[in-house]
């Protein structure tokens, strides 16, 4: 386990603790400031499910010593009556309805269960040539949504890709001219519209529409293609692509929730009013 990963599961901890309450509970009392007290079965539930019997003895004592030092803070903080502070308070409101949020779509998502076996051989079949070939492109990635246009049209008449994302692009890819490298399947399941995308062009020169990812707005050039020496196996991707299903599905059923939810709600957007 690596000590920033520890590190976090300790932030994660401290931030359920402030939300937890100090009702009475019954058990071996592992610590106590002033009237809270922290019993061992509160105190194991705080730590993280993946790290569940993984922390040596040294860890769980700077984690009970964290919470101490956590717990007195706290209270001075209360006592001083900080947490009523305006922006204190907008804060705590804003984590609160994240993590309830949070929890409601995990429960939701948790319903899926995960992809089975004949769907993970099934794309894989379909996607054998991709698994098996590599593709260098290059990308120009922007923000704003009217630029996208006004950069197609100056591809359109001709203007140099390299040259468009040098000058437009935010991708630290721009200062290469937008190339990226070579990719074969599999290699970015966080952005599948990209990968998508790219191995949907046909021929070396081809540039995509543009399409919207989390990172902005993306136009795609496929520079290149070659097979891969070694013939990829589906033994040696199954656990790729079930993970890449599982997203993909978990992604489409949060889109399919929010869309529910929209019904239900009268929804007013103004998001020119940000420009």
């Amino acid at each position: 386990m690596k000590i920033q990963d520890f590190r976090l599961g300790l932030i994660v901890c401290f931030v359920l603790l402030i939300f937890s309450g100090c009702e009475k509970k019954e058990g071996k009392i592992l610590a106590k400031v002033g009237k809270t007290v922290l019993v061992e079965e509160e105190f194991y539930s705080l730590i993280p499910a993946q790290y569940a019997g993984m922390l040596t003895i040294a860890q769980k004592k700077e984690l009970l010593k964290r919470w101490i030092n956590t717990e007195l803070i706290y209270q001075e903080a209360i006592s001083e009556k900080i947490h009523k502070e305006p922006t204190v308070a907008k804060t705590l409101d804003g984590m609160r309805r994240e993590m309830i949020a949070n929890e409601l779509l995990e429960r939701y998502i948790s319903k899926l269960g995960s992809v089975d076996e004949q769907k993970v051989r099934s794309y894989f079949d379909a996607h054998y040539e991709e698994y098996n070939t590599e593709r260098q492109s290059a990308q120009i990635v922007v923000q704003d949504k009217a630029q996208v246009t006004e950069i197609m049209n100056k591809i359109k008449e001709g203007k140099l890709f390299s040259k468009l994302a040098r000058e437009y692009s935010i991708d630290p890819s721009a200062k290469n001219g937008g190339v990226i490298g070579y990719v074969r399947r599999g290699d970015m399941p966080q952005i599948p519209e990209f990968e998508n995308a790219l191995f949907s062009l046909q021929k070396v020169g081809d540039i995509s529409d543009p399409l919207e990812t989390g990172y902005g707005y993306h136009i795609i050039k496929l520079l290149g293609m070659r097979r891969l020496p070694r013939e990829v196996k589906y033994e040696d991707v199954q656990n790729e692509i079930r993970g890449f299903l599982n997203l993909t599905e978990r992604k489409q059923a949060v889109t399919n929730f929010l869309t529910e939810l929209r019904e239900k709600k009268e929804i007013e957007e103004n998001y020119n009013s940000l420009e």
